[in-house]
């Protein structure tokens, strides 16, 4: 899944800007983050 995220992101801001891009994409991995309220806010839901 994250390798098809990161292709169509790729392939939407190279139509945008009209260049080739590099995309590097990393996963943050936080234990029991579903159970902690702060971390699903610091996570943006």
């Amino acid at each position: 899944v994250l390798k098809r995220i990161g292709t169509e992101a790729r392939q939407d801001i190279e139509r945008m800007t009209g260049a080739k891009v590099y995309l590097k994409l990393f996963v943050r991995v936080e234990k029991n983050w579903r159970k902690d309220s702060t971390a699903i806010a610091r996570f943006g839901y």
